[in-house]
């Protein structure tokens, strides 16, 4: 199971979470009808179903343009995570207690606490869907001889998507670098440290994710895709007002 060195990143898409499938779907629609008038940029909006265990699947929204990804449920709400790609920084905000959490990219180099010997296999995909005339690839991730992650992805699919969503990991990694001195030793975890932290984009070198799905019963898959969307320019700028922190660990945190 995912333990504390991933709890930072499971809290950010909890936020984004609490509708069943019946939401991912109606994600796709909901947003498709845009107001006239209103300032539109050209985007890609992924629209993915995500599932933990015990927990019903919900839809999960990704919006990427030239300069921001914007993951949330679909809605157009204060609720949502914002990555800045032009300064490498993520922006978690929560409307109930009107607050944003910043983590900022921070490069460093960190040994692993414990030994992470990675490899991947490609494995055969009989029937493997096309999209856009590109064929699917199923790969294995596994670290230590243990079988990991599974992904089956379509290289050439919605590149600067991959690219974004590859730079919103690594973000996220560095904040879990960062955190990694003051999670108990105990709970470490191979599979768990590759993904997270150490090879956090790995599973993103071989195109854009259809399906994905690892041995703790995590599980997502793609529902749409619209690489011509329009997205109205509002939905990528911080909620006026909303005080900003960062996650503080005490001193020597190197932050």
């Amino acid at each position: 199971m995912r333990k504390h060195v991933a709890v930072l990143l499971r809290t950010l898409i909890a936020t984004l979470s609490g509708c069943g499938s019946e939401q991912a779907a109606s994600a796709v629609a909901d947003d498709s009808d845009q107001a006239a008038g209103r300032h539109l940029v050209p985007a890609i909006r992924l629209v993915y179903e995500e599932q933990e265990v015990g927990t019903p699947p919900s839809g999960t929204r990704y919006l990427v343009t030239a300069d921001y990804l914007r993951i949330d449920d679909g809605a157009d709400s204060v609720d949502f995570i914002l990555l800045d790609r032009r300064t490498q920084t993520v922006y978690s905000t929560n409307g109930e207690d009107e607050t944003v959490l910043v983590i900022l990219y921070r490069a460093r180099e960190t040994a692993a606490p414990v030994a992470l010997d990675l490899a991947e296999r490609q494995e055969p995909l009989r029937g493997a869907p096309t999209i856009a005339g590109l064929h699917a690839e199923h790969r294995t991730y596994l670290v230590n001889d243990q079988r990991c992650h599974d992904v089956v992805a379509v290289p050439g699919l919605a590149d600067d998507a991959v690219a974004a969503l590859r730079l919103y990991r690594r973000v996220l990694a560095s904040e879990h670098m960062r955190l990694l001195p003051h999670v108990p030793a105990d709970t470490h975890e191979a599979c768990d440290l590759a993904h997270n932290v150490f090879a956090a984009d790995r599973h993103l070198r071989h195109g854009l994710p259809i399906q994905e799905w690892d041995q703790a019963g995590y599980r997502r898959a793609l529902l749409d895709i619209d690489v011509d969307y329009r997205a109205e320019s509002g939905l990528f700028t911080l909620p006026e007002g909303f005080r900003r922190y960062s996650m503080e660990v005490g001193p020597g945190d190197g932050a």
